[in-house]
């Protein structure tokens, strides 16, 4: 997957550091990310940190997710497809055509629909909320009504389809979770 990224060092309009090269001047993560209509977010272990999802949804910069399985942190609550691109590995060589064909209308409905869940993916601290979120809104809750959504009338642990429901993440999509792939 990185290889498959890096191929796409030197194309217009993208910035690849491979922090692996040492010789590469350091550059704030930060500060491009929140400079950055989308950052490629590899979920933890063999592809990269786990929490750069939740980095990027609070600077702004729309995930684009490359996960084998396809299964996404709370799935089952928030519908990725209506925040952040979902990009198989295996079309990460079409990265940039696929990037450029979403038009700034439908990355400012992405953006909206960010400021509207990161609520579900911030842990409330024991001392009370950090950034405004509550405890029936963070991430915590939001794990626990995955596990009961998972859970089938049989008692046997499921993943998939069910969606665990939450009045704050319905409001966040007026017109249904579900919308057109990008």
């Amino acid at each position: 997957v990185r290889t498959a990224l890096l191929a796409h060092t030197g194309e217009a309009g993208f910035k690849i550091v491979n922090t692996f090269n040492k010789s590469v001047t350091r550059v704030s993560s930060h500060d491009w990310m929140r400079a950055s209509h989308f950052c490629w977010v590899p979920p933890g272990q063999r592809y990269g940190d786990a929490r750069r999802h939740i980095v990027s949804v609070f600077t702004g910069c729309i995930p684009v997710i490359t996960i084998p399985d396809n299964h996404n942190t709370l799935e089952e609550l928030l519908p990725w497809e209506r925040f952040a691109v979902l990009v198989p590995p295996e079309q990460l060589p079409r990265l940039p055509q696929l990037l450029r064909s979403i038009s700034p209308q439908r990355r400012e409905e992405m953006r909206a629909a960010l400021r509207c869940v990161w609520r579900r993916l911030w842990y409330s601290s024991v001392y009370g909320p950090c950034f405004g979120e509550s405890a029936s809104t963070d991430a915590f809750d939001g794990l626990l009504r995955v596990l009961a959504a998972r859970v089938a009338p049989s008692g046997e642990l499921r993943r998939g389809p069910a969606r665990a429901h939450a009045p704050d993440v319905d409001a966040c999509f007026p017109g249904g979770r579900k919308a057109e792939a990008v």
